[in-house]
């Protein structure tokens, strides 16, 4: 999620009054600051690309008819943002997006206060720059427009990296075998999750294992079918890793997103299975 508060004028010159950075809840990345030091927070470099979302906190009330109210049929009445009220573009990739207008900004965003949301729903590459524009749409509850200087604002997504593995950097006692659904004892694999979906072919060459003596482990490498962000190692052949064995695996640089953003560095870490 990216977040970014605009400076926008009232009639009476107010200000936003959103700060201090690192403070929204956790997969939040904050960039609002106080008036008196608008300096404080930098530019956002590390945009989550999955379930990416760009809310634009306001400190008053914006005119309503930025968006429609829809009747569902159980009832509830959802809004929907005015397709022209802005636009994101990432490395000069029109992104599209869908959208609702949050008076409050209580219910799904932080911190509470009036908000466009953006939600985007095109597939976002690593390491993309990304800019997004507000229309002249955008005018507060007494039609004041925002300001030339305060509609664009400009982050980056983060670069492709490993998020987490199984097992962990430096376990130990770590079984060979594991149970399927069925119950039937499998051999067990080694998983390694990444922050965005995984081009399987970009790993061609790029995922070793080694033993505690330096010797080649002879792996399997594939990208989970129901979790594309997943890769899976598997011993090759159907075979299991040796019994109180230390492995060390390393994932090349040049590991790529299916939008062909690519890890700029090795990644490591070790294992160690469970003595006989």
């Amino acid at each position: 999620m990216v977040l970014v508060a605009v400076p926008s004028e009232s009639a009476e010159g107010e200000a936003a009054t959103y700060c201090k950075s690192g403070v929204a809840p956790e997969k939040t990345n904050g960039n609002y600051c106080p008036e008196e030091n608008p300096e404080a927070v930098g530019p956002i470099t590390d945009a989550t690309p999955l379930g990416l979302y760009v809310r634009v906190a306001f400190d008053e009330l914006l005119d309503p008819s930025i968006e429609t109210l829809n009747e569902q049929e159980d009832g509830t009445v959802l809004g929907e943002l005015d397709p022209g009220a802005g636009s994101i573009e990432c490395d000069g990739n029109t992104v599209a997006w869908s959208g609702f207008y949050d008076p409050t900004g209580s219910h799904l965003t932080f911190p509470a206060g009036p908000a466009l949301v953006f939600n985007v729903t095109d597939p976002v590459t690593t390491g993309w720059s990304c800019t997004i524009a507000l229309s002249d749409m955008v005018v507060d509850k007494d039609g004041n427009a925002l300001g030339e200087d305060d509609r664009s604002f400009t982050f980056q997504i983060a670069p492709l990296h490993v998020s987490q593995t199984s097992p962990a950097d430096e376990d130990k006692d770590v079984p060979i075998t594991e149970e399927d659904e069925n119950g039937d004892e499998i051999p067990a694999v080694v998983l390694v999750d990444f922050n965005n979906f995984v081009d399987a072919a970009s790993l061609a060459g790029k995922v070793s294992v080694e033993d505690g003596g330096g010797n080649d482990f002879a792996v399997d490498v594939s990208v989970d079918e129901d979790s594309p962000i997943t890769v899976v190692i598997a011993p090759a052949g159907g075979g299991t890793f040796a019994k109180g064995t230390t492995y060390t695996v390393t994932l090349d640089a040049g590991i790529a997103d299916i939008g062909g953003g690519t890890m700029s560095d090795p990644y490591t870490f070790t294992f160690t299975t469970a003595a006989p």
